[in-house]
This record gives C-alpha cells, sequence and structure tokens, in this order.
C-alpha cells in the first residue's frame, strides 16, 4: 500500500480516518535486500549440478572403499514403478567385522527400460554388481521377492557345479583302455562356451515375509474358499467388506456415515503396508471363528514347511543360528540333527583353518542382554541347561576366534527380507514429486542415493545403528 500524500488508496484513508493515532511507515528492509542481492551473483542451476555430481563423486568413492573393504555381503533387488517409469533397485548390506553391527547401502536406483523379463534383470543385475566389485564369491545371497522373473532370473543364471575332470581314472587290472565319444566331448565344450557368454549372478534367498504374505492370503483363502463349512460365509462377509471399502474410498459422505455408525474409521488394505498388526481384532472375535477355523492352523503349519523346506534345511541358515552365541544349539532338540549340525560347524571351522593362517583377533563384543519383547519368542533360551547348551565339542569350543567369527559375518550377512530395498523406493518418492517430473534418470539416481547414503558423504562407514548380530 502507498503511504504518499497524493495517494488514493481507499485503504489508506479509511485508516486515516478511524485511525487517525496510527502511522503509517514505508519499510526500506526490502529496497536494502534488494540492494544486498544485486552486488551478488546468485548460483544458477548448472552451479548446483556441479556441487551435486562433487558431493556424489565423494560418496561413490567412500562406498566403493567401505564395500572393498568386506570379506563378504549381501544384496537386495526389487522393480519399483511411479510416473509410468521403472527403476532397478538395489541394496548391499553387510555385517561390521569391529562392531558386528548391521550396516547397508544403496548401490542403483537404475531406470528399467522395456518389458520386466527374466533375463533383462539377469543382466542389469550383473553390470550393477560388476560396477562395484560384487564377485559371486562376494556375495553370499541377493533377497528378493517371490515375483516369477525375479525366481527364473536366478534359477537360469546360477553358477553350475562343474565337477573337476582332472583327477584320473583308475585303470582297469586288465589294462585296457578307454574310449571316449568324440561327439559328446565337442557338445560339452559348446555348452560350456555357452554359459562363459552367459551372466552368473549370486545365490537367490526369496524374502520371507512376502513367503509369509503369500501363505496369509492365498493358502488361507483356498482353504476358505474350499472348505464346506466356511464358503458361504467367507464369501459373502468379503463381499460386504469389498464393497464397505469401495465406498468408503470413494465418497467422503460414505466415510463419515460409516465412521458416525461404527465410531471407528475404516481401515482400506493397501500393499505398500510393510507391516500391520490385527491380531488385536481378530482375538475379539475368536469366539466364532473358532467354529470355521478348525482345521486351518494345520493348513497354515503345513504351508510354512513347504514352502521354507529350503531354508530350514539349508546349510548356511543352520551354521547361520549355530554360530550366534545367543543361539548355539539351544533351538535344535532333536539328537540327529544336532550331531549333524556340529559335523556341519566343525567342517567350516576346518576349511577356515586351512584357507588362511591363525592371527590374533580383537576380543569379540559380548552378546546384549535379551529385550523384554524377545523372552517369549525365544522360550528356548531360558530352559534349564541341558545336552544342547554344554560345548559342542572340544575341537570347535578350541577353534580360533576369528575363524568362528567370520563364519557368522560371512553366513549372517543376508538380510531375511527385501524390507531394505522396499524403503529405497519410499524414500524415491519423496524425490520424484510431482513438481519435478523432468528430473533426469542419471541425476535422479544420484539425489536418491546421496539421500539414502548420506552418512558416506560425510565421511562416515555406514548408515543407521542396528542392534548387533547377537541380538
Amino acid at each position: 500500500m502507498s503511504t504518499s500524500r497524493n495517494s488514493t488508496s481507499n485503504l489508506k484513508k479509511h485508516l486515516d480516518r478511524c485511525h487517525a493515532n496510527t502511522k503509517l511507515v514505508e519499510r526500506s528492509a526490502g529496497s536494502e535486500k534488494r540492494k544486498h542481492t544485486e552486488d551478488q551473483v546468485l548460483p544458477d542451476r548448472k552451479t548446483f549440478a556441479k556441487e551435486l555430481d562433487k558431493e556424489y563423486a565423494i560418496m561413490e568413492k567412500e562406498l566403493r572403499k567401505t564395500i572393498d573393504a568386506q570379506d563378504y555381503v549381501s544384496t537386495t533387488a526389487d522393480i519399483w514403478s511411479a510416473n509410468n517409469k521403472s527403476f532397478l533397485g538395489v541394496t548391499v548390506h553387510w555385517i561390521d567385522a569391529d562392531t558386528l553391527k548391521r550396516k547397508k547401502a544403496a548401490i542403483a536406483c537404475r531406470r528399467f527400460r522395456g518389458r520386466h523379463t527374466y533375463d533383462a534383470i539377469a543382466t542389469e543385475l550383473e553390470d550393477i554388481f560388476s560396477q562395484y566389485g560384487l564377485t559371486n564369491d562376494k556375495v553370499t545371497a541377493c533377497v528378493t521377492d517371490n515375483g516369477s522373473n525375479f525366481v527364473k532370473a536366478f534359477k537360469e543364471h546360477q553358477q553350475r557345479q562343474v565337477e573337476s575332470d582332472e583327477e584320473e581314472d583308475e585303470v582297469d587290472g586288465d589294462g585296457e583302455a578307454d574310449f571316449t565319444d568324440l561327439h559328446s566331448v565337442l557338445a560339452a565344450a559348446k555348452d560350456d562356451n555357452a554359459q562363459d557368454g552367459l551372466c552368473v549372478l549370486p545365490p537367490h534367498h526369496r524374502c520371507a515375509a512376502h513367503t509369509l504374505n503369500l501363505i496369509a492370503n492365498n493358502e488361507v483363502d483356498k482353504w476358505l474358499s474350499s472348505n464346506v463349512e466356511s464358503r458361504a460365509v467367507y464369501r459373502s462377509a468379503t463381499a460386504k467388506c469389498s464393497a464397505l471399502w469401495t465406498k468408503a474410498s470413494r465418497s467422503t459422505v460414505a466415510s463419515e456415515f460409516l465412521e458416525e455408525v461404527s465410531g471407528r474409521k475404516l481401515i482400506v488394505p493397501t500393499l505398500h503396508w510393510t507391516s500391520y498388526s490385527s491380531h488385536g481384532k481378530i482375538l475379539a472375535m475368536k469366539t466364532g471363528l473358532s467354529a470355521m477355523t478348525t482345521g486351518l492352523p494345520e493348513v497354515i503349519v503345513g504351508a510354512i514347511k513347504t514352502r521354507f523346506a529350503a531354508i530350514i534345511d539349508s546349510k548356511e541358515a543352520l551354521l547361520a543360528a549355530v554360530s550366534l552365541p545367543k543361539f548355539k544349539l539351544r533351538w535344535v532338540k532333536d539328537e540327529a540333527r544336532r550331531d549333524h549340525i556340529k559335523v556341519l560347524l566343525m567342517s567350516e571351522c576346518r576349511s577356515l583353518t586351512t584357507q588362511e593362517p591363525a592371527a590374533l583377533m580383537p576380543d569379540v563384543p559380548q552378546p546384549a542382554a535379551f529385550a523384554s519383547s524377545e523372552e517369549d519368542f525365544f522360550a528356548f533360551d531360558l530352559q534349564p541347561v541341558t545336552t544342547a547348551d554344554a560345548p559342542m565339542s572340544v575341537e570347535t569350543e578350541s577353534a580360533p576366534v576369528s575363524k568362528n567369527k567370520k563364519n557368522r559375518t560371512r553366513c549372517n550377512a543376508p538380510t531375511p527380507s527385501s524390507a531394505p530395498v522396499e524403503r529405497l523406493f519410499s524414500l524415491g518418492n519423496l524425490v520424484l514429486t510431482p513438481k519435478r517430473n523432468r528430473l533426469g534418470d542419471g541425476r535422479f539416481q544420484r539425489l536418491l542415493l546421496m539421500r539414502f547414503n548420506r552418512h558416506f558423504s560425510q565421511g562416515g562407514s555406514g548408515i543407521g545403528q542396528p542392534p548387533t548380530i547377537e541380538q
């Protein structure tokens, strides 16, 4: 508003007439600010872009240095779609040898063009791993969801176990010569050459959280739909809930009316939920549900055993659990299986001892005390000392601490789920906003990785302070 003497502003006339004691003073702060900025040259977009590239180079250098210093790492991967674009995200995880704390970092959120086929996924993953020097000997596992394209990519591009042909064949006593088919030899050589031209991916682990989600959805839905006693009630209740969810999500009037009648808001399911606790509401309806879900627990337990059979009997999973001082063999009740795990651990300690000379290592951090929330789940650890709690063997207990420590960091490097890469995509929504829809793919990846790996650009050695692997 102008305060000049000849101003015709109606607001000024009103203030002069009704508020005569009020003085209107024109501030000169704006003019001083303009005068100050005129003497300076403000940075333009290119200057900010150069600074961004400079900071990204520092972060990437620190990240590469940290990854190169690790003996074993694991990765998680997934594909994210936003704004009609697809991106392949990859995170890397390892356990710090000094503190035994799990660390993580993001190494890629690359634009993924074309169809999400298994061969295209395998090619992109191998290219990302090669850029950071992640060989199959260093990457213990890559954790993804149960998508058919990811499962097939790792199934078709696994490293073949080729038996050594350098061993001499035993010669029969009569001294007869063994003849070899030339056609089979040439065919085998052709297959080896074809295998050399293909990309080879590290071992694959399926996300445990996604597997449990499939069991809770598919197996339960299949059983309730096929059971005669629950089929009609289940279908009717599902149809009514679906209609309520649809109406409440599309109409504010319906949502307000539903809240007024029931006294609560209706939670609409979403695929982006990584955790959802509904036990309290389910237990409130336990009396009515028990009559229709008599055989459901057996179905769920059977589905868990079927889907997790490969993990339960896996050598790496057994060594990962038994090498932790918190667990050891306390969770194994079967005597035959306990002896089998002892043999596996002793064999692993022998192999590590023969590969590297023994060296003095600093004291290993002691396991932390049990948290109150973990006591109920790990109830086996509160039982009196039995033969399962006794030392496994003199040979195993006397093995160098460094060897058992290295075995722990290798077997426990893989994460149980692919949630870290999902969190990377959640952070991507904060970077790829609608106002920045013209952001280039390379610039978007640099911004996202710098935000996720911010501690590396500040000279740090990892992100976050998760609990130690003993906890």
